[in-house]
C-alpha cells in the first residue's frame, strides 16, 4: 500500500469512528435505527477500543425447549461491560444475576457497568448497544427470562448460590440466606425464625419448636432487579435436597487479596542466626503440614469433623474465648489499682513497657499464646493416638511441667463432653505459668515450646518465612503475653489461692470486649501498643497497631455466639464454680515447680510421681497498689528478663523471646511499610506482589481516573436525588459555595453557622417543598402531606448509601495519605453538645479540609493531621451536607427511624445496621469493602491501609521534599520571649487561622494541606500553594507541570495569530477549526503545523532550550508529551470560544476535567497511529522541535524608542 493510500485510509477510518460514536445525543444517524447493522465500537474507560463485526450470536431459541439456545459465539461488546449470556439470559457478572431483556437498558446504566465505558458515553450509543445485544441473541425487550422447570441439579454459569433456610408456612415463598460465620443451626435460621414470628404468629409456637428446611438456593434477579418489583426480587430457585453446587468447590473466582502476603529469602541472615531455616529443611515437610499445627481453626472447620477431633476442636475455641478473658481480667485487676508500680513491676530494669489494651488489641493478643496451646495439645493428641507419623522427624521440646499440664487439659478435654469454664480456666492457667516459668540450660534452637510456635508461626504458605516484621510482632505481644501470665499467678498467690479464680467473673461470663469500645481502664491510661522490648522505635510502634488495627477491626472470629448470648454460656449447674473440686486438684501446679519437673520430657519413660505443692498463705492486701503483690512480682522478675545477665545459671522463654525479636529487629526496620513496591522507570506506575506472589502494576493515573470517575458520579447522584423542579440546586450552590466563611471557633457546622445559613436556607427550603410535594414527579414519596410511600421513600434513600459510599472513596483517593479506616467513624461535621466532642470539617481559607482524627494513644502526644479535599470535591459534601442530609433525617423520620448521628457524624449510616459495635457509622469493613468495589478495575484490590503505602510510596518518589521539610526550629520571636516554639504556640499569640483543637500553627496546617495539594496537583483535581511550589521545585512533576502552564500560554498568543481567531468567537468557527485540525493533520509528509512545534517546545523545555549538541531519542519523543501539547492547543481555542480560562483545575468542575482527560486520550490514540504508519514524519517532527529555540522574525535588528513609560 502506497503512503497515499495509507494516508486515505487513516483518514477514513478516523471518519467512520466519528460518525458512528461520537455523534450527539440528538443526532439522526444511523445509530438510532434499529436495523443498524455494521460493525459496532465502543470506547472503554480504559482508553481502549471494543468493536463487534458479527451481526448474531445465538441461534434462533427452540420453541421446544425450556431454555434459551447457548451462544455460538461470545459478543466482546457484552464481555467488556461485564456481562454474558447463557441459557437463562443475561448475565451481569459482576454482581453474579441474570437480567431480564426488557431491564438491560436500566441495568446497564449502573455503576459497575457505566465505569466500564468511557465517561459521558452518549445515550444513542448506549442505546446501540442495549439492541446489538437483544437483536444478536433472538431476543426482544417482552422476551421473559426461562425458568427452570423444577428444582435445579446442576448450577447455572455466573450465578452465585446462597445457602438458605425455607419457612415452613404453606405457600410461603419466604428464603432467609445465612449469614457468613454462622455455623450453629441457631444462628443459621435466626433469620427465618424473625420471619415466622412476624409473618406468622399464629402458628409461630408450632414452627419454631423444629428444624427449618435448609438448601443451596439461587436468587437470580436479586442484585439486578429493583427490589419494588416483586415478580422478580423475590424470585427463588431451589437446588434439589442434599446437592452442594459443584460450583462451590471447582469454579471459585481467583480473588485478588488485598492482604498481601510477602515473604523474605530463606537465606536471610536472620534466619540463618536464629537457625530457623536449618531446622525446617531438617524436617523435610510441607509448611502446611506444619502450620496445621498452631492453626487457629473456626467453628465450622470444628463441626466439620467427627469423634474425638470435633470434642477436641470445640474445646480449643472455648479455650481461646476464656483466653482473651483471662487478658481482659488482669487488664481490669492492674486498672483497679490504679497505680503505675504494677505496669512497672514486670518490665524492672528494662526499656520495655507493658501497656493496656483497646478493644480490638483483646483479639490479636490473645493468639499467639493460643496458638501454642493448641500446637500442644494437637501433638499430644497425636501422641495418643499413634499420629504422628505426618509429622516425620518433629519432635516438640517440653518440660514435665508443661507435660504434666498438658496432659491434664488434654484428657479433660477429651473425657468432659461439657467441659466446665472454671475447670478449663484453672487448667489453662496452669499450662500457661508452665510456658512462662521454665528454666533450662541447653540453648539449642528450639528449647521451648514458645520456640516452635515462632519458627512454625513465621512459615509462609510457599514454603518461604515471613517478614522479620511479622516476627518481631509476635514477639511483642508474647512478651505482652508473659506480663499478664506473671501478674496473674502473683495476684493468686498473694490471696492464697491454690487454683486459678477470676479477679472479675464478669469478664468471663460477659462479653469481654466492653461496648464502649474500651477495656475498664482509667482515662490516664494509654491505649494499645505493643512492647517492642529495648528502645522500640515508634516507628515500628504505629506499624504494628495499623497493621493491628487493619486486620482486627470487623473481625470475626467465626466462633463467637448468636447476637444476645453471653460469649461463655453455660447451663449447667456450677459451670462457674471455682470452688467446685475435680480429681486434677491434687496435683495442680500453680508455678511453685520442682526442680526435676523443670527437665525435659522423654517420651520413651514413663512419667515420675507428681507432688502436691505447699499450700500458700494468704497475705493481707493492704491497700490499692499492695506491696505484697509487688514483691511476689519482683520475686518472679527474672522469668521475664530480656538478658541473660540477670540470671546467668539459666535461661527462661521469655530470654528465646527476646533473642528472637532481637535478630529479627534490624531486618524489620529496614522492611518499610512500603516494602516490595518497585517504580517502574518513568515513575508512571508502581509494582508489587500479590497474594499468590504474582506482580501486579497499578499506574498512578489509573488511581487519578478512578478519582476523577468517582467525583463525576457523586455529582451525577446528586442530580438524580433532587426531586422535580429543583435539578439546578446544585449549580447555585456551587455558584455560592466561594461565599462561605467558616468561624473557626465555632462548634456549629460550616453551614449551620449564621453568615452562611442566609446563603443556603433559600435552597434547603426548596429542596425540603419540592419533595414533600405530593405533586412532584420523579420521586413520589409523599402521597399526601401526611401520608408517606415507603417503597418510593427507600428507594429515594438509597442515594444516601450511594453519595455518601463514593464521597469516602473518592476522599481516599485524593486527600493524601489517607486516614485509618476505622477514623472514618469519628469525623463529625458538627459538635456534639452531649460528648463534647469538637468537628472536625473546617473551611480553611478557601480549603475544605477535615482535620483532628481520634488519635490512637490519648495520653500521649497527639500526632494531629488534616486533610484536604479536591476543589472539584468540596463543594459536593458540602452539598450534601447541607442540603441533603436534613430531607434524609426528615424521611427517616417519617419511617420511624432515628438515627441521631445524622445530626453530628459526616459518615452516617442511612439505616442503623445490626451490628453491635458502632452499628450507626461506616465502620472500617465498611471502608474496606467500599474501597475495594470501586477499585476492582485495578490489578490488586486496594484496602485502606495498602492505600496509605501505595500513596506514601508516591509522595517518596514524586514529593520527595514533602517526605523531608526539615526540623522546626525555635524562631527568633520564640527565643527571645525564652521559650520554645511549642510553649509558644501553646500559651501564647495564636493564629486564629487554625482552629484550637487542631493543635498545630498555621505552618504545620500549611504543610498538611500541601499534601494533599500534591496529589491533587498530580491528578489534575487542583494545584499547590505558590509557596510549596517553590519548596517542590526539585519535584520533576512540577517541573512538567510548570512546562505545561507555559506551553498554554504560548498556545493562547499562537492560536490567536495563527489561526485569525482575534476578536472571533463566532461558535462555528471554532467547531470548524476543532473538527479539521490543522495542528494535528497530515501534509505533505509533515505532521502538525507551527502550533504544535511551538507548544511542543514549551512542554518539553519550558522557556529554556535544549542541551548543546543533544538530540532527540532514536524513536522521538513520547506520545504523551506530544499529546499533553495537543491538549493545551484544544485548550486555548476552547478559552476564545467560552471566554473562560482553563489554566488551573482548581477553576473548572469535574465534567471539564474528564473532558480534557479524553482530549488528551484520543490525542494519543491518534498520534500512535500517525507514529506507527509514519514514522518518518514523526522523527521529522521531534527534530524541528528540538531545534526550536527561537521565534522567527524576531532576530532582526531593531531600533527601540522608550514608551509606555510617563516622564
Amino acid at each position: 500500500m502506497t503512503r497515499k493510500r495509507r494516508q486515505d485510509t487513516y483518514h477514513r477510518d478516523s471518519a467512520f469512528k466519528r460518525a458512528h460514536l461520537e455523534a450527539p445525543v440528538n443526532s439522526s444517524s444511523d445509530l438510532d435505527s434499529e436495523n443498524f447493522d455494521g460493525p459496532l465500537e465502543i470506547w472503554l474507560s480504559n482508553g481502549q477500543s471494543v468493536v463487534c463485526c458479527e451481526r448474531l450470536h445465538t441461534p434462533v431459541h427452540s420453541e421446544s425447549s425450556a431454555l434459551f439456545s447457548p451462544p455460538t459465539t461470545i459478543c466482546p461488546l457484552l464481555a467488556a461491560v461485564g456481562m454474558s449470556f447463557g441459557q437463562y439470559g443475561f448475565v451481569c457478572d459482576i454482581t453474579s444475576g441474570l437480567v431480564p431483556a426488557a431491564y438491560l437498558s436500566v441495568h446497564m446504566e449502573h455503576l459497575h457497568h457505566r465505569q466500564k465505558l468511557r465517561n459521558r458515553t452518549p445515550s444513542t450509543i448506549k442505546s446501540v448497544l442495549v439492541t446489538h445485544l437483544l437483536n444478536s441473541h433472538y431476543l426482544s425487550l417482552t422476551t421473559p427470562c426461562p425458568s427452570p422447570p423444577s428444582d435445579l441439579s446442576e448450577s447455572i454459569q455466573g450465578l452465585q448460590p446462597e445457602w438458605s433456610s425455607h419457612c415452613p408456612h404453606p405457600g410461603c415463598r419466604h428464603w432467609h440466606a445465612v449469614p457468613a460465620g454462622k455455623s450453629s443451626i441457631k444462628g443459621q435460621q435466626a433469620g427465618t425464625r424473625k420471619h415466622i414470628a412476624e409473618a406468622h404468629p399464629e402458628n409461630a409456637k408450632t414452627y419454631l419448636a423444629g428444624v427449618f428446611e435448609m438448601r443451596w438456593i439461587y436468587r437470580p434477579f436479586h442484585k439486578t432487579v429493583d427490589g419494588e418489583n416483586r415478580l422478580f426480587s423475590e424470585v427463588v430457585w431451589p437446588f434439589i435436597k442434599n446437592y452442594v453446587p459443584v460450583s462451590l468447590a471447582q469454579a471459585v473466582v481467583s480473588v485478588r487479596s488485598s492482604r498481601i502476603q510477602y515473604t523474605v529469602s530463606v537465606h536471610s541472615q536472620y534466619l540463618t542466626d536464629l537457625g530457623w531455616q536449618k531446622f525446617i529443611a531438617s524436617l523435610g515437610l510441607q509448611p502446611g503440614v506444619l502450620r496445621g499445627l498452631v492453626r487457629l481453626k473456626t467453628k465450622k472447620e470444628a463441626l466439620s469433623l467427627e469423634g474425638m477431633e470435633k470434642q477436641l476442636e470445640l474445646g480449643l475455641i472455648i479455650i481461646r474465648k476464656l483466653y482473651r478473658s483471662y487478658i481482659v481480667d488482669v487488664q481490669t485487676y492492674i486498672s483497679s489499682k490504679n497505680d503505675p508500680q504494677f505496669r512497672q513491676a514486670v518490665t524492672m530494669n528494662t526499656k520495655a513497657h507493658f501497656r493496656s489494651l483497646s478493644r480490638v488489641s483483646y483479639y490479636t493478643y490473645s493468639r499467639p499464646l493460643s496458638r501454642c496451646v493448641c500446637m500442644l495439645i494437637r501433638w499430644m493428641h497425636a501422641e495418643h493416638t499413634g499420629a504422628l507419623a505426618p509429622f516425620g522427624a518433629l519432635y516438640i521440646r517440653r518440660s514435665l511441667a508443661q507435660e504434666y499440664a498438658t496432659n491434664m487439659l488434654y484428657h479433660y478435654l477429651i473425657q468432659t463432653k461439657v467441659p466446665r469454664p472454671a475447670a478449663l480456666l484453672q487448667l489453662l492457667h496452669q499450662l500457661l505459668v508452665t510456658l512462662v516459668k521454665q528454666k533450662f540450660m541447653n540453648l539449642e534452637t528450639m528449647a521451648c515450646p514458645t520456640d516452635y510456635l515462632l519458627c512454625i508461626g513465621s512459615l509462609a504458605d510457599n514454603g518461604g518465612f515471613l517478614l522479620a516484621t511479622t516476627i518481631a510482632r509476635t514477639c511483642a505481644v508474647l512478651q505482652h503475653n508473659f506480663y499478664t501470665t506473671i501478674i496473674h499467678s502473683a495476684r493468686l498467690e498473694d490471696h492464697g489461692y491454690q487454683r486459678f479464680n477470676p479477679f472479675r467473673l464478669d469478664n468471663f461470663t460477659l462479653d469481654p470486649v466492653p461496648d464502649a469500645g474500651e477495656a475498664l481502664q482509667p482515662m490516664g491510661e494509654p491505649t494499645a501498643a505493643p512492647d517492642e522490648g529495648e528502645s522500640a522505635n515508634d516507628s515500628m510502634l504505629a506499624q504494628f497497631r495499623e497493621v493491628e488495627e487493619e486486620f482486627v477491626d470487623g473481625h470475626d472470629d467465626n466462633i463467637d455466639t448468636e447476637e444476645g448470648e453471653s460469649v461463655l454460656p453455660h447451663e449447667a449447674e456450677g459451670g462457674w464454680d471455682f470452688e467446685k473440686e475435680e480429681t486434677f486438684h491434687s496435683y495442680y501446679l500453680n508455678g511453685d515447680t520442682a526442680e526435676n519437673l523443670d527437665k525435659y520430657y522423654d517420651p520413651r519413660s514413663s512419667l515420675p510421681a507428681q507432688r502436691c505443692p505447699p499450700k500458700f498463705v494468704a497475705q493481707i492486701d493492704r491497700n490499692p497498689g499492695s506491696l505484697s503483690v509487688l514483691s511476689i512480682l519482683a520475686e518472679n522478675s527474672h522469668y521475664v528478663q530480656p538478658l541473660l545477665a540477670s540470671h546467668p545459671s539459666f535461661a527462661t522463654p521469655y530470654n528465646q523471646i527476646k533473642t528472637a525479636w532481637f535478630h529479627s529487629r534490624p531486618t524489620s526496620f529496614k522492611e518499610r511499610r512500603n516494602y516490595g513496591f518497585f517504580f517502574t522507570e518513568d515513575g508512571t506506575a508502581i509494582t508489587m506482589r500479590d497474594g499468590d506472589d504474582i506482580s501486579r502494576s497499578i499506574l498512578f493515573s489509573d488511581i487519578g481516573v478512578l478519582a476523577k470517575t468517582t467525583i463525576s458520579n457523586i455529582s451525577d447522584q446528586i442530580v438524580q436525588c433532587l426531586p422535580h423542579g429543583c435539578k439546578d440546586l446544585l449549580q447555585q450552590f456551587r455558584d455560592i459555595s466561594s461565599q462561605l466563611v467558616d468561624d473557626l471557633t465555632s462548634p456549629d457546622a460550616i453551614f449551620l453557622q449564621p453568615s452562611n445559613r442566609i446563603l443556603i436556607q433559600p435552597l434547603l427550603d426548596a429542596m425540603s417543598k419540592h419533595l414533600s410535594d405530593p405533586k412532584e414527579l420523579d420521586h413520589h414519596i409523599m402521597l399526601s402531606p401526611s401520608v408517606i410511600t415507603e417503597e418510593a421513600a427507600r428507594k429515594w434513600l438509597a442515594f444516601d448509601k450511594r453519595i455518601l459510599g463514593q464521597i469516602i472513596v473518592a476522599f481516599l483517593l485524593t486527600c493524601g495519605i489517607p486516614p485509618l479506616h476505622w477514623q472514618f467513624r469519628t469525623f463529625q461535621f458538627q459538635s456534639d453538645s452531649t460528648t463534647g466532642i469538637p468537628r472536625n470539617l473546617y473551611l480553611l481559607g478557601s480549603e475544605l479540609v477535615i482535620g483532628h482524627p481520634t488519635a490512637r494513644q490519648p495520653n500521649q502526644v497527639l500526632q494531629e493531621w488534616l486533610w484536604a479535599f479536591p476543589p472539584s470535591l468540596a463543594p459536593l459534601i458540602l452539598f450534601y451536607l447541607a442540603i441533603i442530609r436534613p430531607s434524609v433525617v426528615h424521611i427517616t423520620g417519617l419511617l420511624h427511624y432515628v438515627n441521631n448521628d445524622h445530626k453530628t457524624h459526616i459518615f452516617a449510616h442511612t439505616f442503623p445496621t445490626t451490628r453491635l459495635e458502632f452499628p450507626r457509622v461506616w465502620n472500617g469493613s465498611d471502608v474496606n469493602n467500599l474501597l475495594q468495589i470501586h477499585t476492582s478495575s485495578l490489578p490488586v484490590l486496594l484496602s485502606c491501609g495498602l492505600l496509605r503505602n501505595v500513596i506514601t510510596a508516591v509522595y517518596n518518589q514524586l514529593f520527595p521534599a514533602l517526605s523531608h521539610v526539615g526540623p522546626s526550629d525555635d524562631s527568633m520571636v520564640d527565643r527571645q520571649a525564652q521559650h520554645t516554639r511549642t510553649t509558644g504556640n501553646i500559651h501564647y499569640g495564636r493564629s486564629d487561622h487554625v482552629p484550637f483543637a487542631f493543635g498545630m500553627t498555621l505552618e504545620q496546617a500549611r504543610k498538611c494541606m500541601a499534601s494533599s495539594q500534591a496529589l491533587h496537583a498530580f491528578y489534575g483535581l487542583g494545584s499547590l500553594d505558590h509557596q510549596w511550589v517553590e519548596r517542590l521545585q526539585n519535584s520533576a512533576f512540577l517541573t512538567d507541570l510548570r512546562n505545561e502552564n507555559l506551553a498554554l500560554k504560548e498556545a493562547r498568543i499562537l492560536v490567536r495569530e495563527t489561526y485569525n481567531l482575534h476578536h472571533c468567537r463566532l461558535p462555528h468557527q471554532i467547531a470548524g477549526l476543532l473538527e479539521t485540525a490543522p495542528y494535528l493533520t497530515l501534509k505533505d509528509g509533515v505532521i502538525g503545523d507551527e502550533v504544535l512545534r511551538r507548544v511542543m517546545h514549551a512542554v518539553l523545555f519550558g522557556g529554556s532550550r535544549p542541551n548543546i549538541l543533544d538530540r532527540p531519542s532514536g524513536g522521538g519523543y513520547l506520545i504523551a508529551d506530544v499529546s499533553t501539547a495537543v491538549v493545551q492547543i484544544v485548550k486555548a481555542v476552547e478559552e476564545v470560544e467560552c471566554g473562560a480560562q482553563f489554566h488551573s483545575p482548581r477553576q473548572m468542575d469535574i465534567s471539564t476535567i474528564i473532558h480534557f482527560d479524553e482530549v488528551a486520550t484520543q490525542a494519543q490514540r491518534h498520534l500512535a497511529a500517525l507514529k506507527d504508519d509514519f514514522p518518518t514524519s514523526w522523527i521529522k517532527l521531534c527534530t524541528d522541535v528540538h531545534r526550536l529555540y527561537q521565534k522567527p522574525g524576531l532576530s532582526r535588528e531593531t531600533s527601540w524608542v522608550v514608551r509606555g513609560v510617563p516622564g
